[in-house]
């Protein structure tokens, strides 16, 4: 992906982590599955840019075809920091924290499926459950399990802590 004015003005600002979405229809889609991003930049009719401040969650999905079928099917977790260890990933400038990796159609679909039952359980929003409750999504998908619920209490005991940081 190219990257034109407006996206090197977002990667001069440090503390940004930048998502290249980019969707043409039977060919590529990659976007986000859940996250707010603090602004977000279209750069043509196929393309956009989404920038994330530090300490934020948000699901990134990749989706590639050619003309024998599906090349390409992952979905990642990740949160953005500010500094610290970062793990690349393409459309991911400049990295994130990996929180879920999932790649492949069958495990893709299992985590899609298991991500809209969280989404019910959450009230909509997935960026509010904790760090360590992604460890239990990847690894029931590891080992085929049945999705564990996620209680409304645990996130709102996140959200405390969360705002208890200064």
């Amino acid at each position: 992906m190219r990257l034109d004015a407006s996206v090197v003005r977002c990667q001069q600002v440090p503390d940004l982590t930048l998502i290249c979405q980019h969707f043409v229809p039977d060919v590529c889609n990659h976007r986000l599955r859940f996250g707010v991003p603090q602004l977000v930049t279209k750069l043509d009719n196929y393309r956009s840019v989404a920038a994330f401040s530090p300490d934020k969650i948000f699901g990134y999905i990749r989706w590639q075809r050619n003309e024998y079928g599906t090349t390409l099917w992952r979905l990642v977790i990740a949160k953005t920091v500010q500094d610290g260890r970062i793990q690349k990933y393409a459309g991911i400038l400049p990295g994130a924290h990996i929180l879920v990796n999932v790649s492949g159609v069958n495990a893709a679909r299992q985590a899609l499926t298991r991500l809209d039952y969280w989404e019910k359980q959450a009230g909509g929003d997935l960026s509010n459950i904790p760090e360590t409750r992604w460890r239990h999504f990847q690894n029931g998908i590891i080992i085929r399990s049945a999705p564990r619920p996620v209680k409304s209490r645990e996130i709102e005991l996140h959200a405390a802590f969360r705002r208890s940081i200064p």
